[in-house]
């Protein structure tokens, strides 16, 4: 069904409706992290922002790619839990590269990761 709709998504440059939905939780999990969004959305994720005083402390290093990761909920694995926007948020917001969410300006953001679903699909 989908596979017939591919070339004319790429030929009109639409997304397909599940890399749209990823699309919008990815651009609401943007603007939670740089404090842009509404305080209810701010609420649900919890940042794990990379401090130089905080590494220095710590007994572990991050990795690198640690910048700017969310720490996903332990949920129960019942499919309402996983639909709710602080489960699936912090997992499509960290399956993103680095340098998408190192981005701080928000149409530069949406621009680079259209381009990065495009390249996906």
């Amino acid at each position: 069904r989908t596979t017939d709709l591919v070339p004319f998504y790429k030929k009109a440059h639409i997304l397909p409706i599940d890399q749209r939905i990823f699309f919008k939780v990815c651009l609401l999990t943007h603007k939670s992290v740089h404090s842009t969004a509404p305080d209810y959305l701010k609420a649900l994720l919890d940042v794990d922002v990379a401090d130089t005083e905080l590494s220095n402390t710590m007994t572990r290093s991050k990795r690198p790619g640690d910048h700017l990761m969310l720490k996903v909920p332990k949920n129960k694995k019942s499919k309402v839990d996983d639909r709710r926007f602080s489960s699936h948020a912090p997992i499509a917001w960290n399956s993103l590269p680095l340098m998408l969410r190192c981005i701080t300006d928000t149409n530069c953001f949406k621009r680079m990761l259209k381009n990065h679903l495009y390249n996906q699909f």
